[in-house]
């Protein structure tokens, strides 16, 4: 009978942990909720003006890269840059 009660007493010890961390997160969600309600800054006219320029979809796709890939992706761009700079120019035909 004792076996049966401690089961008990642990089963319901982790519904109550995790109905606490149900709480937690609940709680968590609404003050964050709350905190980017009041951070919304005015606009700037400058920044709305470029931002229809940028292509986000570049920026997400870096974003998903790891610090080392998005490296890695510089140190190419970097050696394409010099070998154009080092590339033979061809004379024009005046």
């Amino acid at each position: 009978m004792e076996a049966v009660d401690e089961c008990a007493k642990l089963r319901g010890g982790a519904r109550l942990q995790i109905g606490m961390k149900r709480v937690k997160k609940k709680r968590w969600n609404e003050r964050t909720r709350r905190i980017r309600n009041t951070r919304t800054l005015p606009t700037d006219p400058v920044i709305e003006a470029y931002k229809k320029d940028i292509d986000r979809t570049l920026l997400r796709q870096s974003l998903k890269l790891s610090v080392t890939e998005r490296f890695e992706e510089l140190m190419e761009l970097q050696r394409f840059a010099e070998a154009l700079r080092n590339a033979p120019t061809v004379p024009e035909n005046d």
